[in-house]
């Protein structure tokens, strides 16, 4: 391995593959999910004959092509499944809009410190303030962090709940809740009857 290492691509040591030698390669890589270094290899395999590159750092470029790939794939996917009504992020948003708002401290929740703790973010303010801007901003953080977003408006939750609660289901459309953010599913115990959602919410 160190020998193979340290040996550098070159044009006289490269024999270039040709078309179906290629077609072949690159169909086992798309079979075997590696779409980005199929994508990749041979216009990195002339680079690095024409820099001398070591076939060790050829195929670590390889690979880092394919982490970046499956990462943005795995940041797409979160952000498709959250529902957003709208992308926004946090560096769109205009201060100056709000002068009273500490810009500061939105900053900081951006580092995400608030998901380890289990803080609880609230946003208050009346309508066209921003509020829904700056929590799709914080969720796309959060997205790109490969965390979980399930997005959605209060009221529309506590209709969810409710009804769930009265067609005795509320176990169900929380284990839902759980693999929207990831987690693993497990059992949820039913609440009593005497607790009602609806009367919990009024």
């Amino acid at each position: 391995m160190t020998a193979l290492a340290r040996k550098p691509f070159s044009p006289a040591a490269r024999t270039p593959l040709d078309n179906a030698e290629s077609g072949t390669l690159k169909g086992q890589l798309v079979k075997l999910g590696l779409h980005s270094i199929a994508e990749h290899f041979e216009a990195e395999a002339d680079r690095a004959a024409k820099s001398e590159t070591t076939y060790t750092a050829y195929l670590a470029r390889l690979v880092e092509f394919e982490l970046a790939d499956k990462a943005d794939r795995s940041i797409n996917a979160r952000i498709a499944r959250a529902r957003f009504p709208m992308l926004r992020t946090l560096e769109e948003y205009d201060f100056s809009f709000q002068p009273g708002l500490p810009a500061a401290r939105v900053r900081e929740l951006a580092n995400l410190a608030f998901l380890d703790s289990a803080t609880n973010i609230l946003l208050i303010g009346g309508p066209g303030v921003g509020k829904t801007h700056l929590a799709i901003g914080l969720s796309l953080k959060v997205c790109a962090a490969r965390r979980s977003v399930l997005f959605t408006y209060a009221p529309d939750l506590l209709d969810q709940l409710v009804a769930a609660e009265v067609s005795h289901t509320l176990g169900k459309l929380l284990a839902q809740f759980r693999l929207s953010s990831g987690e693993p599913p497990r059992r949820w115990p039913r609440p009593p009857a005497r607790c009602a959602c609806h009367s919990a919410w009024s």
